[in-house]
């Protein structure tokens, strides 16, 4: 985990804001996208994965890679992430296409393990994150050449589908599909913005927790990063906030919303399940701290009692990376953070098995709407 540095809760690779997570988070929640959207979730959520591939390509093109190595560096960076051992199989920027081959490609390990048939389920998957991030990274390494460019992505093999690796064909689309629309330029611009403001500070001293988390990581050749059984990823701010959250909910509305929700909610049931034995308060300590060693901000518990339950957030990487797009574009300002679901689902889970009502999280405060801090109030509800 080269040239990465900790500004008290926060995690910067070289000039980006980034985070850990873990692979069961982005799973679940690619899943219920499909579920609630269909193919539809192409281009209502996966397209804006570009944003991730653009910026961090953008990045390492703006320290003096040529194009093509600053593709290749990303395919390395890839596997040191945790995503997948990524090569370039071909890599033509003339006319133009790329060629990249994943092994053990992350999210579709998360998928062959835990969907019993996806074929069946989902006739249309494809792993389109990973496809629409080379997008994005391709789509960066043309710079002014690829300006009015449309590329997409077609993806020939799929090791959820029965093949022994995932590869993705970047290309110019002739059909006029552009995953860039309502996209580039406006982040683009915003991104660097962000990061003049931000990490440009001078840092505190090393978070000690971030440091003791990324020492623990068990790396391996393959692609693969660890924390015991759990498979653990890096991921760009952008990926977290924008790609994820912001834009497609600004954009496509409710649908999107709700299904977000809810797989944060199962995650959280998930958790409290798995460490059931350990209490309420014991699965709850562990997700706010393991979160707060993962780049998210600094969670901590302000109350526990019942009915009522309230937790803050500092430095969020949602609501510091959405707020400064928020503030730029003029838009308004409004909570944007999902740790509150999270714990909804862990108190829920215990609800029910204690029989009693369930809880409903409502972010009181947040940076994005600019406040000092993101504070959760968790309210059990009556009968």
């Amino acid at each position: 985990m080269r040239d990465i540095r900790v500004d008290g809760w926060r995690i910067y690779w070289r000039g980006l804001r980034c985070a850990f997570i873990a692979e069961t988070i982005p799973g679940m929640l690619y899943k219920e996208m499909m579920n609630a959207l269909g193919f539809l979730a192409k281009p209502y959520f996966f397209r804006f994965q570009v944003i991730p591939g653009f910026s961090t390509v953008s990045e390492l093109m703006a320290e003096g890679l040529p194009p093509k190595e600053a593709l290749e560096e990303y395919a390395r960076l890839h596997g040191v992430w945790g995503r997948g051992k990524a090569e370039l199989v071909e890599a033509d920027l003339d006319k133009p296409k790329v060629v990249v081959r994943i092994h053990n490609s992350s999210i579709t390990h998360w998928f062959m393990e835990n969907v019993k048939n996806i074929k069946a389920e989902f006739p249309f998957y494809d792993c389109s994150w990973w496809g629409y991030n080379w997008v994005g990274a391709v789509k960066a390494a043309l710079g002014e050449k690829g300006n009015g460019v449309p590329l997409i992505y077609y993806s020939t093999h799929c090791s959820a589908l029965g093949d022994d690796y995932c590869e993705f064909s970047v290309e110019r689309s002739y059909r006029g599909e552009d995953p860039f629309q309502n996209v580039e330029k406006e982040y683009l611009q915003l991104l660097h913005n962000y990061k003049s403001t931000t990490a440009t500070a001078q840092p505190p001293s090393g978070n000690e927790e971030i440091w003791e988390f990324i020492n623990r990581l068990e790396a391996g050749s393959d692609g693969v990063v660890k924390i015991g059984r759990e498979r653990i990823l890096f991921v760009e701010g952008g990926m977290y906030s924008l790609a994820q959250t912001l834009l497609p909910t600004e954009l496509f509305g409710g649908v999107v919303y709700g299904a977000y929700i809810k797989a944060h909610v199962d995650y959280g049931r998930s958790l409290a399940k798995q460490g059931e034995k350990y209490g309420v308060e014991g699965v709850l300590d562990f997700f706010l701290s393991s979160a707060s060693s993962m780049g998210w901000g600094k969670l901590e518990m302000v109350k526990f009692e019942d009915p009522e339950v309230v937790f803050r957030t500092y430095q969020s990487i949602y609501a510091e990376t959405a707020g400064h797009y928020i503030r730029k574009k003029g838009l308004t300002r409004r909570p944007v953070c999902t740790y509150g679901w999270i714990v909804e689902g862990i108190l829920n889970y215990f609800a029910k098995v204690e029989g009693k009502p369930p809880f409903i999280c409502r972010e009181k405060k947040c940076i994005a709407k600019g406040d000092e801090h993101c504070e959760f109030v968790l309210s059990r509800q009556s009968r």
